[in-house]
């Protein structure tokens, strides 16, 4: 069974392109919501101390959706229009799980939805 695979972007852009960069971002996230349902996860977060500064989080759910999503259009149109607005290109770091406040419950969100749909 392969594990999982979470890694971070961050990157600063040019505060005069702010309204530019979220309205890539929106558009970045719903093509991703429609072409790739097998991310488990994606956040982006703005810095709060510093509104040019982004923080994406981005779990897959195994080696062969890492390649889809860095291959995919979407993703190049990012780089494309994203990058040059960039103070310096995005950096990206692999995160290894330590803990999970979801390991603690009762029920994950697996259960719950495998109970409902027996249920049915």
């Amino acid at each position: 069974m392969e594990v999982a695979i979470t890694k971070i972007a961050r990157y600063r852009v040019k505060k005069k392109k702010l309204a530019k960069v979220k309205k890539i971002l929106e558009e970045f996230v719903e093509d991703m919501k429609r072409n790739e349902p097998r991310i488990l996860h994606y956040e982006i977060f703005q810095e709060k101390n510093d509104s040019a500064a982004f923080v994406h989080i981005i779990t897959f759910k195994d080696k062969a959706t890492e390649r889809n999503h860095a291959k995919s259009l979407h993703v190049q149109k990012l780089k494309k229009t994203l990058y040059p607005i960039c103070k310096e290109e995005p950096e990206f770091t692999y995160l290894k799980m330590v803990k999970s406040f979801n390991d603690s419950k009762n029920e994950s969100a697996q259960d719950i939805r495998e109970s409902q749909q027996s249920q049915q």
